[in-house]
């Protein structure tokens, strides 16, 4: 996994987090002005290595300082996603749910 706060010079992230798709979606969403919170990379073979477990993603926010959750996630494949090889699952109505408080097992943050 590649974590990186800043857009930077790759054209290819650059352009991709700065579309007008990415974020011209974004903002109106949102209803306003977004900023890059983030990037992650995940370079992983299906059924390799270990699992990511259910989590909300403002609840990893939260704790870094983002106090509402006023931000969203952008998903873009870079390969196909099948229930095989692990897609990403989305629990429908969660977003009403709250924050969802997460804590550290093993070194890493799950929920609560």
């Amino acid at each position: 996994m590649c974590l990186w706060n800043q857009p930077g010079d790759d054209y290819h992230w650059r352009f991709r987090s700065r579309s007008e798709k990415v974020a011209g979606t974004m903002t109106k969403l949102l209803g306003g002005e977004v900023y890059h919170y983030h990037t992650k990379l995940m370079m992983k073979e299906a059924k390799t290595g270990g699992a990511f477990v259910w989590h909300q993603d403002y609840g990893y926010w939260y704790l870094n300082g983002c106090m509402y959750p006023d931000m969203g996630t952008v998903f873009i494949a870079m390969d196909e996603c099948t229930p095989e090889n692990g897609c990403l699952e989305v629990i429908k109505g969660s977003h009403n749910l709250g924050r969802i408080d997460h804590i550290k097992v093993g070194g890493q943050q799950t929920r609560a």
